[in-house]
């Protein structure tokens, strides 16, 4: 992993970029966009924080967040490819979540907003190629420096805005209407099946009021109760505008688990029957289907 050391000079963070993969003075990246509502205060606790916390995953009054003044950011893009990907994506992606607050707002004044509901989503004049491309850039993000080394066709899907297309059969992305207290910024993880003996390789970010899934070599035989936005990338030419209307499920973030999205009373139920949980004090655990 390359570790993150201070210029001298102008006393910004030297580390491997998380797009190019160059060592370089690294900025710092709003995740999401400051223009997609990431503004003002705002904190963020990490999951090992939550997991030896002794309450629930929502009850973090006596934890100490990470605070951050004007939106979350991370030092984890040089500034060429910070600014790049701004110039390239973030309006377009900003625009993108606008509307989804929008349809969403709506929903809400209509009390249709609730879990396990599917709220139609109105997008007017979207960019679908270059929303995906500032999703697929907050993934780098959220990921390991090595993240796009492993897969390049990422990398190289987010630094050429003229390409088009991202293979099936090694990446699905998904999108949701997130509800619940949790914001996710989950980098990759293996989720394992204990019933079937499989494993799926996954990340997960939330950008309210929508959370994001990225999967690695998905099986498309699973289920994947998602929005699944993959074919923004090979549907829709750079600069080219859509209108979309769409059902987008609703779903909870309760936990710091990616893919987990039981309600508080399912999460609360558990840690009542299993409070010797090897994975934390309370024993909330993972779902019993992962």
């Amino acid at each position: 992993m390359a570790r993150a050391q201070l210029s001298p000079m102008s006393k910004m963070q030297v580390g491997k970029c998380r797009v190019c993969g160059r060592i370089r003075e690294l900025s710092r990246e709003h995740v999401p966009p400051q223009a997609a509502f990431n503004k003002g205060l705002r904190r963020l606790y990490v999951g090992e924080q939550v997991l030896r916390n002794n309450s629930l995953p929502w009850k973090l009054d006596e934890l100490k967040p990470t605070t951050y003044q004007n939106g979350i950011k991370f030092p984890t893009l040089c500034v060429q490819c910070n600014g790049d990907t701004a110039n390239w994506y973030v309006k377009q992606f900003a625009y993108f979540i606008t509307e989804a607050r929008n349809s969403a707002i709506i929903a809400a004044e209509k009390k249709l907003l609730s879990p396990g509901a599917s709220v139609p989503l109105c997008f007017r004049e979207i960019h679908p190629l270059e929303v995906l491309k500032e999703v697929v850039t907050m993934f780098a993000s959220v990921n390991h420096p090595d993240f796009f080394d492993r897969n390049s066709r990422l990398r190289d899907f987010v630094l050429n805005p003229l390409l088009m297309g991202l293979p099936a059969e090694s990446y699905r992305i998904g999108a949701y209407i997130a509800e619940g207290k949790i914001s996710k910024y989950n980098g990759v993880q293996s989720i394992f099946h204990l019933s079937t003996g499989s494993a799926r390789t996954v990340s997960e970010l939330t950008a309210p009021p929508l959370g994001f899934v990225l999967e690695l070599n998905p099986d498309y035989s699973t289920h994947f109760p998602y929005w699944d936005i993959t074919f923004f990338a090979s549907s829709f030419h750079p600069g080219q505008a859509a209108n979309i209307s769409i059902n987008v499920p609703v779903i909870e973030n309760n936990t710091p688990f990616p893919l987990d999205h039981r309600s508080r009373l399912d999460v609360s139920l558990q840690a009542m029957r299993n409070s010797s949980s090897p994975f934390d004090s309370r024993g909330f655990g993972p779902p019993r289907n992962l």
